[in-house]
């Protein structure tokens, strides 16, 4: 399950980043820019900056875990599902254990 979190993570990112890269985008990620003027301009290009090194750095391990966490969390709904299909239908029910005992005499 590991590895099938880890192969959708890692389509996901490439996608995402992907569609980051394209011209049009980083237009528009840069627009409001384009209104600042002096200090604020250079200030916005620093944080803008930062924030895209922090979302590189953390982003493929946080699709990791979060793919993770909703295929384990599917996984066990699936399995609570199917076991309270098996009690309704009387597959679950335990043996006798009157007929089972010894008797004495």
């Amino acid at each position: 399950m590991l590895s099938f979190a880890n192969l959708l993570a890692r389509n996901t990112w490439f996608l995402i980043l992907h569609w980051m890269r394209r011209p049009w985008m980083r237009r528009l990620h840069l627009m409001p820019m384009q209104k600042m003027v002096g200090d604020r301009r250079t200030r916005f290009y620093t944080t803008y900056k930062n924030q895209n090194r922090l979302a590189r750095r953390i982003g493929l391990p946080l699709l990791k875990s979060a793919f993770f966490l909703l295929l384990a969390s599917a996984l066990l709904q699936l399995t609570l599902m199917l076991a309270l299909t098996m009690n309704e239908h009387g597959w679950l029910t335990p043996p006798q254990l009157d007929s089972h005992r010894l008797k004495d005499g």
